[in-house]
């Protein structure tokens, strides 16, 4: 059985943050975006490079710079957990949004991310109303 020339050897995707030309795109991000995180404005904290969005077979250094922004390691995670998670997952992060210091106002942003992943409003405030009472209201 012989391999498929034109078929590319699996690489995994920490392997690919490591080509220098995905390093070369993120310093370009982090640049753009004055070496702090694009959501609270950390500059100490970690950054990382958040894609927004990925296509299908597209390598990270291949996506537009207007799809990528800076997060600092934090918000990154909330990010991904607001994104990806359980309605659990999204809870306990807006909790621990909280007791970090964050208002309303900084993690508002990243509620609004999960809109996306929602066929209508009317989905997205049943899911917002299973919250109800999470998210403290600024003074």
């Amino acid at each position: 059985m012989s391999k498929n020339p034109t078929k590319k050897p699996f690489v995994s995707y920490s392997e690919k943050l490591k080509d220098p030309r995905w390093q070369k795109k993120r310093l370009q991000v982090l640049e753009r975006d004055g070496w702090r995180c694009q959501n609270c404005w950390d500059e100490k904290t970690t950054l990382h490079i958040h894609h927004t969005y990925y296509f299908k077979n597209e390598d990270p250094w291949d996506c537009p710079n207007n799809s990528l922004i800076t997060l600092c390691v934090n918000c990154h995670k909330y990010e991904h957990d607001l994104k990806n998670g359980s309605a659990e997952d999204v809870k306990r992060s807006i909790e621990e949004a909280q007791q970090n210091g964050y208002l309303l106002s900084d993690v508002e942003w990243l509620i609004n991310t999960i809109m996306e992943g929602f066929h209508t409003r009317k989905e997205f405030s049943s899911f917002l109303y299973s919250f109800r009472g999470t998210i403290k209201e600024e003074i």
